[in-house]
């Protein structure tokens, strides 16, 4: 990178896992589901309501609008110079936060502003408990599983739906 660029001032800038906007161009803004957007969206939607993982682990998100303010600064600021300057943008240094605790303010803003398009409150729980996770997919799998064995006897569209079922599993 070094070489090829010549001349040109580069700034690379490396964010954490980017989430939806802090205040830019509104609060929760988001323009694509991916990365913790789409987590977000679907916690909030109600979608997702239990998560594999330590909720005292950090999370290191950085929002969307911190993300681009900082792409701005190392431009203006890198203008001048003729070198290649790399910016790590996150939060896990100086002000770290838990995945518990983004969950509740997940929970809190979307519970607080209610979607048309959720399916129900937005309430998740974390665990890393190999039982937990276990008895989770045991308690999805069964009705799956009694549903598939009966649906011949309620008819093709059931033998139907009973096969996504499985496939989506």
């Amino acid at each position: 990178m070094r070489v090829r660029r010549g001349d040109l001032t580069v700034s690379i800038i490396r964010p954490a896992i980017i989430n939806t906007s802090y205040r830019e161009p509104f609060l929760g803004w988001l323009d694509s589901i991916a990365a913790a957007a789409a987590y977000f969206m679907f916690v909030g939607l109600g979608i997702i309501k239990e998560i594999h993982e330590d909720p005292n682990r950090i999370g290191d998100t950085i929002p969307v609008d911190i993300v681009v303010a900082n792409i701005l600064v190392a431009s203006a600021y890198n203008t001048k110079s003729n070198k290649l300057s790399v910016y790590n943008v996150g939060s896990s240094d100086r002000n770290p936060l838990i995945w518990k605790d983004v969950q509740q303010i997940i929970q809190d803003y979307w519970n607080s502003n209610i979607s048309p398009n959720r399916l129900s409150k937005s309430k998740v729980r974390y665990t890393s408990n190999s039982f937990v996770i276990k008895a989770s997919e045991l308690s999805r799998k069964i009705p799956i599983s009694i549903y598939s064995r009966l649906s011949p006897f309620l008819g093709s569209q059931h033998v139907k739906n009973a096969q996504k079922l499985i496939k989506a599993e």
